[in-house]
């Protein structure tokens, strides 16, 4: 979900305003060798928000504008087998090789 405005005030020397929120969810799942099947990664849908805003500050009294950008992250529930960090560490070996063996040859 996305949602904004954005605004050029009419004056000459007045600075562009905007405001912004995004909204977004994740979800991931893995391959497990044990059971041959792909599992959730995630038990819930890991939300973050996204806010961003340009105006003038309102707590003070004053004409000066104020920047802010807020992100906002809910829980991450996560779920996996001992057997996915096996092939992580398995994957990440081999990338090792790889990338090794691939810097030695000539272009």
């Amino acid at each position: 979900v996305f949602g904004g405005e954005f605004d050029i005030p009419s004056e000459d020397d007045a600075l562009p305003l905007f405001r912004f929120h995004v909204n977004t969810g994740i979800m991931s799942n893995y391959f497990d060798t044990n059971s041959l099947l792909w599992e959730s990664l995630l038990l819930k849908e890991w939300q973050i928000n996204f806010n961003g805003m340009r105006a003038p500050q309102k707590r003070f009294s004053s004409s000066r504008m104020s920047t802010s950008f807020d992100i906002d992250s809910h829980p991450c529930y996560l779920s996996f087998s001992e057997q996915f960090l096996v092939s992580i560490g398995a994957a990440t070996k081999m990338w090792g090789v790889y990338s090794s063996a691939s810097k030695r040859l000539p272009i």
